[in-house]
């Protein structure tokens, strides 16, 4: 009898834990793998990752990330592997795992941003652990060990496959230079810049500029007096030779 109440209280304490855990994942905006044994639709071209792990560096835990196109195609996968040291790989870049130039936190509980956009046509690829950034990479034919990089990390990612950490996902921060909107993260206009999280952009002070996509106020720049002066002469001409061609084309009809 006694035995009988003991099974039944510790499966009730158990159900309890279960039922504050996912509580508490829900209303921190966490939720559990759509499918958590195939790939998921996932917007990773304008939506960061998060996932979470508890484990120290040491444990030889993993946490992969596997990225597809719409089409099915492998995009490229990111493999942290939590050894001593902790090393991280890039599927069909890098030829073996490398160590992270960037220090991993102490704390048990990480919080794994990831996170995809384009530099000049080229894949960039940012990860945070907690708060600290620990890889900012640009995937091309200088960093990447393999001559067939292309064919993985030039496609789109719209599908994801985890493996690892505690099974819940959402939707990460904007990178600085971006803001967060109803269809995601969309890059900053010309004259304005912004930092990481941001739901929206600042525009720079009177009198400065900055190309799209700046990432800090620093990025705002003093308008050059004789740039525009050049720019307003160049317009000038442009229209002078245009005005002169209509008027020549004119006089021509008159004449003929």
């Amino acid at each position: 009898m006694h035995t009988t109440c003991y099974i039944v209280l510790g499966l009730g304490f158990l159900l309890v834990q279960l039922q504050t855990t996912i509580v508490n994942a829900v209303t921190e905006g966490w939720r559990r793998h759509i499918v958590p044994d195939d790939y998921w639709q996932y917007d990773l071209e304008n939506n960061p990752i998060q996932l979470r792990t508890k484990s120290v560096v040491g444990s030889g835990d993993n946490l992969e990330i596997f990225f597809e196109n719409d089409e099915e195609e492998d995009a490229g996968d990111i493999y942290i592997y939590l050894d001593t040291p902790p090393t991280y790989e890039l599927y069909g870049c890098t030829y073996e795992s490398l160590k992270f130039p960037t220090e991993l936190p102490d704390e048990v509980d990480k919080v794994w941003t990831f996170a995809l956009s384009r530099d000049d046509g080229e894949r960039r690829v940012v990860i945070h652990c907690n708060d600290r950034e620990v890889l900012d990479m640009v995937i091309s034919g200088v960093t990447c060990d393999l001559d067939d990089w292309r064919d993985y990390w030039d496609l789109d990612v719209t599908r994801v496959f985890i493996v690892g950490g505690d099974g819940f996902y959402r939707p990460g921060p904007c990178l600085a230079g971006d803001y967060m909107t109803e269809s995601g993260c969309q890059q900053c206009g010309e004259n304005t810049y912004s930092g990481d999280g941001a739901e929206s952009c600042k525009s720079c002070p009177d009198g400065k500029t900055s190309a799209a996509g700046s990432t800090s106020s620093a990025d705002c720049k003093e308008v050059n007096a004789e740039d525009e002066k050049r720019k307003y002469s160049g317009a000038l001409f442009t229209f002078s030779t245009f005005s002169g061609i209509i008027m020549t084309f004119l006089l021509t009809l008159l004449i003929c």
